[in-house]
């Protein structure tokens, strides 16, 4: 735990979610069965209740390396969007009693806000790291440094000399 937490949110999002997918993954076949229950993408697609661990624990991985934020960013909010609406129709529209697959397929643990919560703030942090990976590719696009050319820096010249002019071509 002190190590999620040095890591800031991210770091804290990152080993749970890959926690959350490896406890899915112990029994993967429970876990789909519990999950097609309300998940309303698993409904249209069976697979996908296998997928989703996996997946789960990419996204976890996503967010402990930052190796591809952008990526990592659109598989969290599309993920938690899906999340949260499978899980507010069934505990609020369709007022259904079930145990949340979260934590795996046997649990006991009910469907409810927590379930709710853990959705959303997933989409929430895949949103913020949509803005901050499009928001940091526009500043560096931007960058007045870019407007020098590379060769001024990679010129070499006698120090006892007047630097030579670029002449751009």
């Amino acid at each position: 735990m002190a190590l999620a937490t040095s890591l800031g949110f991210p770091g804290f999002m990152g080993i749970s979610l890959s926690m959350l997918a490896s406890l899915k993954l112990m029994d993967i076949n429970a876990f789909a069965a519990s999950f097609e229950k309300y998940d309303l993408v698993t409904r249209r697609f069976k697979p996908y209740g296998k997928i989703y661990p996996f997946v789960e624990l990419l996204i976890g991985l996503g967010f402990l390396s930052g190796a591809v934020p952008l990526i990592t960013g659109l598989g969290s909010f599309l993920v938690g969007i899906s999340g949260a609406t499978s899980v507010f129709k069934a505990i609020y529209i369709d007022k259904m009693a079930l145990n949340c697959a979260c934590i795996g397929g046997n649990s006991k643990a009910p469907l409810g806000i927590v379930s709710f919560a853990e959705n959303a703030i997933m989409a929430s942090m895949g949103a913020m790291l949509i803005i901050s990976s499009v928001s940091l590719s526009l500043a560096e696009s931007r960058s007045p440094h870019k407007a020098i050319p590379e060769e001024i820096f990679l010129h070499e010249y006698d120090h006892d000399q007047v630097p030579p002019l670029l002449i751009s071509s």
